[in-house]
């Protein structure tokens, strides 16, 4: 909780600058480009965490992974997290930017959780009817999950939507533990 919570500050301490300095787009690029690579990279997240590793070991490791990739700005912003002693919320504070630029443009991340794989069209639809609903710009984002029977899982901020069989299945199961009655004789 904490880790979020002062994550949380030095994402909006950046995502202040970046709008300031008229940079929120270069900056949007730079960060997403980080929360992938340490997303993707488990060695790269337990050096960045290891309190054995020295800063100016890590300064180095950041330097030559992303100086060709990333503005000298944002490589420089690497930099103070690091020296601060930061580093192992990195992954939170480009989570909690990320956030922070969505809301900024009236972004809505959903998930869509299906039985099976759905086209195009029906995903053009969705986020249609979700626009129209939110008033907002839908960023969709769908998975395959053939365990949840029929129906589908919907998941957009703190709303959730389950018309699973999966998810009724189990509901059912809930009732019939909950209201349990003894045969009397």
């Amino acid at each position: 909780m904490r880790n979020v919570k002062v994550g949380s500050r030095y994402a909006k301490a950046l995502f202040d600058f970046a709008v300031e300095q008229n940079q929120l787009e270069v900056f949007f690029r730079d960060i997403t480009l980080l929360n992938k690579t340490f997303a993707e990279n488990e060695e790269l997240r337990v050096i960045m965490r290891s309190p054995i590793v020295k800063f100016d070991d890590k300064l180095q490791i950041v330097s030559t992974l992303f100086a060709n990739t990333i503005s000298s700005i944002t490589l420089q912003y690497l930099s103070v997290i690091i020296r601060k002693g930061r580093e192992n919320i990195l992954d939170v504070i480009c989570k909690q930017f990320i956030q922070l630029y969505k809301q900024s443009k009236n972004i809505l991340p959903v998930y869509l959780q299906t039985a099976f794989k759905i086209d195009a069209q029906f995903q053009q639809r969705v986020i249609s009817l979700l626009e129209e609903h939110t008033g907002k710009t839908i960023e969709l984002h769908t998975d395959v999950d053939p365990s949840l029977i029929g129906g589908f899982l919907l998941k957009m901020g703190d709303y959730r939507i389950d018309t699973t069989l999966k998810g009724k299945l189990a509901n059912l199961r809930k009732e019939f533990e909950k209201n349990q009655y003894e045969i009397k004789l």
